[in-house]
């Protein structure tokens, strides 16, 4: 199976997408979600005394999931716009494949790896 971007899909749970920034997600919400993009220090603060006029975090709609690239592997991850590239199961499926087609050097028997 030849691998090709769906750049024009429509975000959903279980896609891989680009955020705005260019970074990789795996969508776990079912949908856009309330989201707040920490950019101070003063908003844990400024919420605890009732008084956020100085936060000068944004706040907005995103799909949510977490980090798949190297660098925040696991951590959060949002996007407001999100570029599906294409579904998990693909992902994961090319990536089986192209183990199996290297396991020339690696055996499996059911049970693990030898």
């Amino acid at each position: 199976m030849a691998y090709s971007p769906n750049h024009t899909s429509t975000p959903y749970k279980g896609a891989i997408a680009l955020c705005s920034r260019g970074e990789l997600g795996l969508i776990m919400s079912d949908g856009p979600v309330p989201v707040t993009y920490n950019k101070c220090n003063n908003c844990y603060a400024a919420y605890a005394s009732g008084a956020d006029s100085d936060c000068t975090c944004e706040r907005g709609i995103a799909w949510t999931g977490i980090h798949i690239g190297p660098e925040k592997l696991g951590q959060p991850w949002s996007s407001r716009a999100p570029v599906v590239l294409e579904p998990a199961s693909n992902a994961f499926r090319r990536i089986q494949d192209h183990y199996l087609s290297t396991k020339q050097k690696v055996e499996y028997d059911g049970w693990g790896l030898h």
